[in-house]
């Protein structure tokens, strides 16, 4: 007899859908600064940068959640990918963002 299914493959999948939305929430705020002519061109690669971090956080998401749902090991380099991508992105916004004028 099998174990009852869980909810942590819904739980999984929920959390990295709102860590991609969180980030391309991030983007969309640039992309306004960009379009009322506050923002550089590097703001816009920013705005970018933005879109393909969060396409990676709901990507690796539904890896993860239908790795558990299928009961097989998740991979665990994906926590670490996005957390370092993450991060790269915020420093490159600390950097650009001030330097692009008020």
């Amino acid at each position: 007899m099998s174990a009852p299914p869980t909810l942590a493959a819904e739980r999984t999948a929920l959390a990295w859908a709102r860590t991609g939305l969180a980030v391309l929430a991030n983007g969309a705020l640039l992309l306004v600064r960009v379009l009322t002519g506050r923002g550089a061109a590097a703001t816009a690669v920013l705005v970018a940068a933005s879109v393909l971090v969060a396409a990676v956080a709901v990507v690796l998401g539904w890896r993860r959640s239908r790795a558990l749902r299928d009961g097989s090991p998740a991979a665990t380099r994906g926590p670490w990918v996005l957390g370092v991508l993450v991060a790269a992105l915020c420093l490159a916004v600390v950097v650009v963002v001030p330097s692009a004028g008020a």
